[in-house]
């Protein structure tokens, strides 16, 4: 969704230039319109929409994602590096060093908020957590065990 409210006013999301688009090829077909003028007309397209995705680039590279916690947590991949949550993700911010550590916040049905996600990851298992999924699809009561870099119930 966040693609889409980046691009949803520009003339890439516009569902008109797809009835466009299949209209000259039809015309072309019907030998209307030259098959130069419909690969100018995309050409021109494509040099048009380039721009705007650059200038999109440009403006969200401005927008830096600002970690969400308050306290440190150790990354458990690299020892050195912290972790930093994001809504959806955490990852080790030594990520340009090498460290490719992300897990996602939402494990097993349930969102784990910086305690829990600096337990898991530092203690190697959560406290007993309320509504969690387990392998079977069953709503348990558990904890969320962190083992050879895998999530399992507890």
């Amino acid at each position: 969704m966040s693609v889409y409210y980046l691009v949803k006013d520009r003339s890439i999301a516009k569902v008109t230039l797809t009835g466009k688009w299949e209209q000259k090829l039809e015309e072309m077909r019907a030998n209307k319109v030259s098959y130069d003028v419909f690969m100018k007309h995309i050409k021109d397209y494509t040099e048009k929409i380039t721009k705007e995705l650059l200038q999109l680039r440009i403006a969200i590279a401005h927008e830096e994602l600002k970690p969400l916690q308050k306290g440190k947590i150790k990354c458990p991949k690299c020892k050195q590096g912290q972790i930093q949550l994001y809504d959806k993700v955490a990852q080790c911010d030594h990520y340009a060093r090498g460290c490719d550590f992300k897990i996602w916040r939402t494990l097993n049905g349930v969102f784990l908020d910086e305690k829990e996600m600096k337990n898991l990851l530092e203690k190697g298992k959560t406290s007993v957590l309320q509504g969690i999924r387990n392998q079977e699809g069953q709503t348990v009561t558990a904890p969320l065990v962190f083992e050879n870099f895998k999530v399992n119930v507890g």
